[in-house]
């Protein structure tokens, strides 16, 4: 069968088998309008899976209800519009061999009209089997042209990070900055406010208070020779420094300056006097060696060694009537 268009003069001869290739690429093309998917923003199927739903139904799967979609839902929906396009072009067809029947019923014997009807009838029905071959087509060619595997979308897991846990000593501010070479700028000098200790004896003081510490707040300790309150005093331990809280640990003896600072703290509870007078000999040297060589491994200069008492209001720890005379010391 063929039809013929006229317009001025000219004639346009165009076959069943094209016109039904020419249907079926106009429902293809038209396949984003006719049956496009709406996603359901928001609406997640057990927090995993993004649902949508079609505008028009096709055939016995996609309904007009809540898809979950998944790696084979593209595949699934083109193979359900195929299967759609070839029942439509399956009637059409048969529609047409219907059409050529009756004119080659009332073609009262004319060899022309029978001769068209029987090309229509030769038309429809090659049509139809290249509609119903075409898998079998398309699949010679190249298998994959018929194999729609799976779109493998990996998710993005959702990972909850945890709030760090402070010690008491430590502020927000300081969580957000934790140490590091580059970091840290400043040393804080602390006195221990007891007669005597270490650090073993502070890291339990610390472990045991309320609410507790995880460790020892201070990165070094400086004995002054009683490690216990009835113990005697021992001249090879005066001055004696001992590590604490690692320096890639953020100190917890200044909160809201521990961020960028390390903490050295010096076994005394002498309150109200010079520094000369607030510890032994032994142990202001010792203060003095391990904050020049603290300074001297994160390039501080002097005048950013502190007292407890410059970050914290309401503390005069180290107990300094006044600390610039500790800094003029140290950059001696």
């Amino acid at each position: 069968m063929c039809l013929i268009m006229r317009r001025n003069k000219s004639t346009i001869k165009l076959s069943l088998p094209g016109l039904l290739v020419m249907l079926l690429l106009t429902e293809i093309l038209l396949f984003g309008h006719f049956y496009t998917v709406q996603a359901a923003a928001a609406t997640r199927l057990a927090d995993k899976d993004i649902m949508f739903i079609p505008e028009i139904s096709i055939g016995g799967l996609f309904q007009k209800t809540g898809i979950a979609v998944n790696g084979s839902t593209l595949g699934n929906y083109i193979n359900t519009f195929y299967l759609w396009a070839i029942r439509a072009v399956t009637v059409l067809a048969i529609f047409m061999v219907m059409l050529a029947g009756i004119r080659w019923i009332t073609a009262n014997g004319n060899a022309s009209t029978i001769g068209t009807a029987k090309s229509q009838m030769t038309d429809a029905i090659v049509g139809l089997i290249l509609i119903l071959c075409a898998n079998l087509i398309l699949n010679t060619i190249n298998p994959a042209l018929t194999t729609l595997k799976p779109i493998q979308v990996q998710q993005i897991q959702k990972i909850e990070f945890e709030k760090p846990e402070l010690d008491p000593g430590e502020s927000s501010q300081d969580a957000l900055h934790p140490p590091s070479a580059g970091t840290i700028t400043r040393i804080f000098v602390h006195y221990s406010e007891s007669s005597f200790g270490d650090a073993a004896q502070i890291d339990q003081w610390h472990r045991n208070a309320t609410p507790p510490y995880s460790q020892i707040a201070y990165n070094y300790v400086i004995l002054n020779g009683h490690r216990t309150a009835n113990s005697t005093y021992n001249a090879s331990e005066d001055g004696l420094i001992e590590t604490g809280r690692p320096e890639n640990i953020m100190s917890a003896a200044t909160g809201g300056c521990n961020y960028d600072s390390l903490s050295v703290v010096f076994i005394g509870d002498k309150h109200g006097l010079g520094f000369q007078d607030s510890m032994t000999a032994n142990q202001l040297a010792s203060l003095k060696t391990i904050i020049n060589s603290l300074r001297q491994k994160y390039n501080i200069p002097a005048n950013r060694v502190y007292g407890h008492m410059e970050c914290r209001q309401g503390t005069d720890c180290p107990g300094f009537t006044n600390f610039d005379t500790m800094r003029s010391y140290l950059s001696q």
